[in-house]
């Protein structure tokens, strides 16, 4: 079988590190050579900030707010309905 990657080279195991590796924003020299904190591990593009980050929990918090708030208005609307055609 055919080997497309030099056996010297480390295999990237999450697809964070997959992902960051095919960017072209860590390449197997700078894994070696930089320090942990100079590394920017989640950076997807260079205009990436802080400020953008949203983690997948609170996302998930917002639309299941939003939804449960919708679904309120909803059964309110249809309680309301029901008892004004009383």
């Amino acid at each position: 079988m055919h080997r497309s990657v030099p056996p010297t080279e480390p295999t990237p195991r999450s697809l964070s590190a997959l992902s960051a590796y095919h960017s072209g924003v860590l390449t197997p020299m700078k894994m070696r050579s930089e320090s942990q904190s100079t590394l920017r591990l989640y950076s997807g593009s260079p205009t990436h900030t802080d400020k953008d980050h949203v983690s997948i929990s609170s996302f998930y918090y917002k639309e299941r707010v939003r939804h449960t708030l919708g679904s309120v208005r909803h059964t309110l609307g249809s309680v309301r309905h029901t008892l004004g055609s009383v």
